[in-house]
């Protein structure tokens, strides 16, 4: 399946439903609320990391396991950094390359369009965040499967969860020094839906 397809399939429905409020409209009927079509545009609470570095999936095959680190073609999960189309080989000789991804939501980031196959498999997300001073944030977040998180080459965060995702589920702090910050993010999916 085509990763944007979604995402396609999402604003073909906003549209749809824009266009039923003018007919509406039209028709000396009262407006569809906002809300209900989704065009309540109003300040969120809080931030979000909505650009990302992505990679490709690396496929669990037999006897490999999420704590493989996939990315030591280029030096590693603690130390990498990454900038578009950066790319590295890894042990098969193949050459990966990082994408720049920006999220069409306004309210969440999926990320689930790096899990795109039918297989297990594992992919990273990347991203910088700029501080002005030393501080600690709180990044909320929620996955199913397994999933681990780096900050500034430090694994901050590692869990396995179910099958079924919680938006905002888990909660944890991340430790920001003056300048840029390294986040990665590390996701396996044992199959896509």
């Amino acid at each position: 399946m085509d990763p944007f397809n979604h995402v396609l399939r999402d604003y073909d429905d906003l549209i749809s439903s824009f266009n039923r409020s003018v007919g509406y409209f039209n028709q000396g009927l009262p407006l569809i609320a906002p809300a209900d079509i989704r065009l309540d545009i109003r300040e969120l609470e809080g931030s979000y990391f909505t650009y990302w570095l992505i990679s490709l999936a690396f496929g669990l095959e037999s006897g490999t396991s999420f704590e493989i680190d996939f990315l030591k073609g280029m030096d590693g999960e603690s130390s990498t950094s990454h900038f578009p189309g950066f790319s590295f080989f890894n042990e098969k000789g193949e050459n990966i390359k990082w994408m720049k991804y920006s999220s069409p939501l306004s309210d969440r980031v999926s990320l689930n369009i790096l899990l795109e196959t039918k297989n297990k498999s594992v992919a990273y997300a990347f991203c910088t965040l700029e501080s002005s001073k030393e501080q600690m944030i709180t990044a909320n977040f929620g996955f199913t499967e397994q999933l681990e998180i780096f900050c500034n080459g430090t694994s901050i965060f590692k869990k396995q969860d179910s099958e079924s995702l919680i938006t905002d589920e888990y909660q944890q702090v991340l430790n920001l020094n003056p300048g840029k910050n390294r986040i990665l993010v590390k996701i396996e999916r044992a199959t896509s839906n």
